[in-house]
């Protein structure tokens, strides 16, 4: 960038998240924790912390027990500052070094001229936390980061028939908050779509793409030991091959579909080395899954395993064990757990659809997920030809290469900087 832009970057979902009580780091909480992490050390970018005015006691949690982040990045904007110090003094902190960063802000900055609007910042990004409305009368540049829209494409996936869709309607206000002054930043082309179509005020050139990267954290495993060291740990035999799949267990990652395919495969007797592996968290509706899975494991004796939530520092040993990953999803926003399966050298197989297409490329078998003899068919194919299997890994491996956090956020950078220039 030709020039310095200071941008406040929003954490309120890590702070969420991390101080949430048997709540497990998402696939939201990942991308905005990396994003953050890799804009942090972008050249020509000065980067600055915040969160809504109510999260600031967990987000200082946040970031003195992970030190991800430095505490001085957190800055406070004049209208929440006059709230945050007699907050935060009278909340019960169980970090020194909170207490502290907070007496010293205090101290150091009361005066607001040192604050955002005084030239201390040029852009507000918003990391979409659940609110209705964008904080436009104290940002005049904000870039807003929207995931998906599914919660109103398909709300039958996250409430029952007749509950109240909180989740969709937060989010459809503020989509129709946003004015031509406000800029999205999206993963995929497939989301910018969504939001052309469903949104006619919005316009394509304030809607960026900006694809995810896969950390370096994910490479294959040769080390047989250690991988069957974290089999043990998640209950899955030492003795059978695995196909996997990692996501939340919820009704758009389309897990039953997964059940019902092993089952015909199991059928068939073709595999009976092979065992069905489910590892993530449970989600919205999950019951039908966890039904389904008890149903098939009594009636046809199916070796299916649920692992529940899976430590970050064991995926990639768990990807580089399984003979295949399995993401059948019905929608997404992007998807990144194909791309960390890819660069564990895992062959892939996951849904033909738009925005899987763009994720996995030719680096993965696609199939119509709604097809359970399609999807049985695919993975059995992999499981039963070692030479197909290795070719997709490969061609699967050096397609995920391409995707880093480095470049994700040299493409945030760009957005930025275009957003600065645009309001000159």
């Amino acid at each position: 960038m030709a020039n310095v832009v200071k941008v406040l970057y929003d954490i309120t979902t890590l702070a969420n998240i991390h101080c949430a009580p048997n709540v497990q780091p998402s696939g939201i909480y990942k991308h905005t924790e990396e994003m953050g992490r890799a804009l942090r050390d972008a050249p020509g970018l000065e980067l600055y912390l915040s969160s809504k005015p109510s999260q600031f006691r967990k987000a200082f949690r946040y970031l003195a027990d992970t030190h991800q982040f430095e505490l001085d990045r957190f800055l406070l904007t004049p209208s929440e500052l006059r709230n945050c110090i007699p907050y935060v003094y009278s909340a019960q902190l169980s970090s020194s070094s909170i207490q502290s960063f907070a007496e010293q802000y205090h101290r150091d900055n009361y005066d607001a001229v040192s604050i955002c609007n005084q030239g201390k910042i040029d852009i507000y990004h918003v990391n979409w936390r659940g609110e209705s409305s964008l904080p436009s009368e104290i940002y005049s540049q904000i870039v807003l980061t929207i995931y998906d829209v599914i919660a109103l494409k398909q709300p039958e996936w996250f409430v029952n028939t007749g509950q109240e869709n909180s989740i969709g309607e937060y989010l459809s206000a503020l989509l129709h908050s946003v004015s031509p002054k406000h800029s999205i930043t999206v993963s995929t082309e497939s989301v910018k779509n969504d939001l052309l179509s469903m949104f006619l005020h919005l316009s394509e050139d304030q809607i960026y793409v900006t694809p995810l990267g896969v950390s370096e954290h994910f490479r294959p495993v040769k080390d047989i030991d250690a991988i069957n060291c974290v089999k043990e740990k998640y209950g899955i035999p030492q003795n059978r091959r695995y196909a996997l799949c990692v996501n939340t267990i919820e009704p758009r990652k389309n897990m039953e579909s997964v059940i019902r395919s092993f089952s015909l495969m199991y059928e068939d007797r073709k595999f009976d080395d092979v065992c069905l592996v489910l590892a993530g968290s449970k989600g919205w509706l999950y019951e039908d899954v966890e039904l389904l899975t008890e149903k098939m494991s009594k009636e046809q004796g199916c070796p299916i395993y649920v692992t529940g939530y899976v430590d970050y520092v064991d995926l990639p040993y768990l990807y580089s064990g399984a003979s295949v990953f399995c993401y059948p999803s019905l929608d997404e926003g992007f998807g990144l757990p194909v791309l960390e399966a890819m660069r564990c050298g895992t062959p892939v197989v996951t849904s033909d659809i738009a925005p899987l297409r763009e994720v996995a490329g030719a680096g993965a078998m696609l199939v119509d997920p709604t097809d359970t003899i399609a999807l049985a068919d695919a993975i059995s194919e992999l499981l039963g030809d070692r030479s197909l299997s290795r070719v997709l890994a490969a061609s699967g491996e050096k397609w995920a290469r391409s995707f880093s956090w480095e470049r994700s956020a040299s493409e945030m950078c760009e957005v930025y900087e275009h957003v600065v220039q645009k309001h000159l």
